[in-house]
């Protein structure tokens, strides 16, 4: 489904799920699926969910010369040819980004190639919809539930990210900060509750010193850059779905 263009990463993201609300369904950026449809998108180039934005689910995995993607389901997924500087920052702590963490199919090169949060040139936006009558039941259920947040969260778990420090879950600069939004509540189960309602957010952030909540959108990634300086211990929670 084509359903525009735009130059941001988060608003391709953004109008593909929207799509999806409207229809009750789940709906995503086109992802590793992407080889079925060039042929029809008449040379094309277009936004992929292919990324490497979860920073910290990277840095606790067991790699060794390869630095996986992960595709539109927030899966792992192995692309040998997509060039990223990532692997000499876990490797040797180098500190110096391209930005370059997504990926976009390139129709003048006919191949996948990467970019930042912010492209130069406007890209076109595909869709596709997750077919699951499971997840349309999940959607009509949160949908019904209101007031009662304590209630409310039973339809998502979360789990305590493993991290050592804050350090461990800050963005290195402003290329990893990803997709989000923040805003003030009295505790982590309210911050949990303004998850638990987006479908989209996989990932908040809760400081205990500040009250200050953070939910990522569409993809987990880091607290961002522009947070590095604030005081208090931050907490990670990342969504578990039901089914899992």
């Amino acid at each position: 489904m084509h359903l525009g263009v735009t130059k941001e990463f988060c608003e391709a993201n953004r109008i593909c799920t929207n799509y999806g609300k409207q229809l009750n369904q789940h709906s995503y950026l086109i992802g590793k699926h992407f080889v079925e449809i060039i042929n029809f998108t008449q040379n094309q180039s277009f936004w992929t969910k292919i990324n490497q934005i979860n920073l910290l689910d990277i840095k606790n995995s067991n790699f060794t010369e390869k630095i996986y993607w992960l595709d539109e389901m927030n899966k792992h997924y192995d692309h040998e040819k997509l060039e990223s500087d990532l692997q000499s920052y876990l490797m040797k702590g180098i500190i110096t980004f391209n930005g370059k963490y997504i990926a976009y199919y390139n129709a003048t090169d006919r191949m996948l190639q990467t970019t930042s949060l912010h492209h130069n040139n406007l890209l076109d936006i595909i869709c596709e919809i997750e077919c699951n009558k499971n997840n349309t039941s999940t959607i009509n259920q949160t949908k019904k539930i209101d007031q009662n947040y304590e209630n409310f969260i039973k339809y998502k778990r979360y789990h305590k990210c493993s991290y050592r420090n804050n350090t461990d879950l800050l963005s290195p600069n402003q290329y990893f900060d990803g997709c989000n939004s923040q805003s003030f509540v009295n505790n982590k189960f309210l911050c949990a509750y303004s998850c638990t309602k987006d479908e989209y957010c996989p990932r908040f952030y809760f400081n205990n010193s500040t009250n200050h909540c953070i939910l990522t959108h569409y993809t987990a990634s880091p607290i961002p850059y522009s947070y590095k300086e604030e005081n208090g211990e931050w907490e990670c929670y990342s969504v578990v779905d039901n089914e899992e």
